[in-house]
């Protein structure tokens, strides 16, 4: 590769001469961009981005945090599309600028490093192919971004919670599951154990940068690469707000209607439906959603819950996740481990009910939610530990009564926060393969049934227990109605 410093300096001292530039690329592939030979055999060099950087706009790496383009006030980004059976989608999160906590805690929105350096975005989109040479990703689009006056509502928001953390000397809580469109990722290969000072604690706090988040991204991909029609916003106008955060907006519009019954309320919104996500839908009502999608809570992958609390206060229902592979979960490392970055990265919508002594299901409001860290890093992790010990050990172990197949998978009695069971009642329904050498061992069995294979078992799930959930939600949701 030749040496970086013969480079020939290009100025772009406005906006409009970075578009130009970013759209000579579009239709053409990273090789056929590559001056300085970062494309090799194996792959590139320092990645896509570099290439960029280099050979289309002629300035040499750096780190700085000045934007890429200071005069201009532009920042740079190359990131990749993916198309699947649903169209194209985001391949991964953006990530921005490294949070110096030092520095970042003694800021305002508008002085913080995250605003200086990314308030205008120059974003070139690629098109990620599996099993293709990088070299040969073609360019699909390239946008001059500006937030949008309702994303940079929630935006600031987010950006006030990271913040918020680092003052409080909890930088070493930090979580994307904390926010909406703007996270605080690890970054690098080496991020997670990476540990940065931060100024009001004395416990180091892993390294992170801001990053916009991959569902808000998707948005992006959909909306100004493609032109995809856009799910209806719960926020109509920024005016709307009145100063309010928007999960403060969100709840209080549910909190209206507090205490009106289910058929009530799908009497006032005119509905007939009686599906299973019924409470959702009526809440997605409440909000202006006519649909069953609210653009906010897509872009940002919020998960909306349904939670029923039984008039003695007690819920009934465990709140189940996807199923995993047995041999995934054995080979996970913690930082990488499928549930626990769920967990990490999700903010839920719970939609509360209650039924009163009559049995009538009524509304209690809304409540926005996502695990604490230290909720994630003791009780998540020690379920996820013993399962993977269990599988690895080759210690899956069955007894068969009365019909009834029992194992030693961490149950709810067992954690108080997370347990491990099938979804559904079947126990012949999906299995899949223990981890290579080892097989179910039988403690004993009625003979009231057998199970035909060594090296496999009915597909589980990781739940959170019903008692966490109930000890989760706010303390007005618990009175009785």
């Amino acid at each position: 590769m030749k040496n970086t410093d013969e480079h020939k300096k290009i100025e772009y001292k406005t906006q409009e001469e970075i578009l130009i530039r970013g759209n000579e690329a579009i239709g053409k592939t990273v090789r056929q961009i590559d001056k300085y030979g970062r494309v090799d055999s194996d792959g590139i060099k320092g990645g896509i981005g570099h290439v960029i950087e280099e050979s289309l706009y002629g300035y040499k790496i750096n780190s700085d945090a000045e934007p890429d383009f200071p005069e201009a006030g532009v920042e740079l980004k190359v990131t990749g599309v993916i198309k699947d059976k649903n169209g194209y989608k985001a391949k991964e999160r953006l990530v921005l600028n490294i949070i110096n906590y030092m520095k970042e805690a003694y800021t305002t929105f508008d002085t913080s490093s995250f605003w200086h350096k990314n308030e205008t975005l120059m974003l070139l989109f690629y098109e990620y192919k599996r099993d293709h040479h990088p070299g040969d990703f073609m360019f699909l689009k390239a946008i001059l971004f500006k937030y949008p006056a309702e994303d940079l509502v929630i935006i600031k928001d987010d950006w006030q919670k990271i913040v918020e953390k680092i003052r409080a000397g909890r930088a070493h809580e930090l979580s994307e599951g904390d926010t909406f469109y703007l996270g605080a990722c690890t970054k690098g290969a080496t991020a997670a154990t990476s540990l940065r000072q931060q100024p009001f604690s004395n416990i180091p706090a892993k390294q992170r940068a801001y990053c916009l988040k991959n569902k808000y991204m998707t948005y992006l991909v959909r909306k100004f690469v493609f032109g995809e029609a856009q799910d209806e916003h719960i926020i109509k106008s920024v005016s709307e707000l009145a100063g309010k955060s928007f999960e403060s907006y969100v709840t209080s519009k549910l909190e209206a209607y507090k205490g009106k019954s289910v058929e009530e309320l799908k009497q006032i919104f005119d509905m007939k439906s009686d599906a299973k996500n019924l409470g959702a839908l009526v809440a997605y009502k409440i909000l202006g959603i006519k649909g069953n999608k609210a653009a906010e809570l897509e872009n940002a992958g919020v998960a909306v819950k349904t939670i029923r609390i039984q008039y003695n206060g007690r819920i009934k229902e465990s709140m189940s996740f996807a199923p995993f592979k047995f041999r995934e979960v054995a080979s996970e490392t913690w930082e990488d481990a499928e549930f626990a970055n769920t967990l990490r990265d999700t903010k839920f919508l719970f939609i509360v009910y209650r039924f009163d002594k009559e049995g009538v299901l009524r509304l209690m409001g809304g409540q926005f939610w996502n695990m604490p860290y230290n909720d994630i890093e003791e009780h998540v992790k020690d379920v996820w530990g013993r399962t993977k010990d269990i599988l690895n050990a080759g210690c899956l172990t069955v007894t068969i009564r009365n019909n009834r197949m029992m194992n030693n998978l961490p149950a709810q009695a067992d954690n108080p926060v997370s347990h491990v069971r099938p979804h559904g009642a079947t126990r012949l329904g999906t299995t899949n393969l223990l981890p290579e050498g080892t097989k179910v061992n039988i403690a004993s069995t009625d003979g009231s049934f057998v199970w035909p294979y060594e090296d496999r078992f009915p597909t589980q799930c990781f739940w959170l227990n019903n008692t966490y959930i109930l000890s989760q939600l706010n303390d007005e949701f618990k009175k009785s109605i």
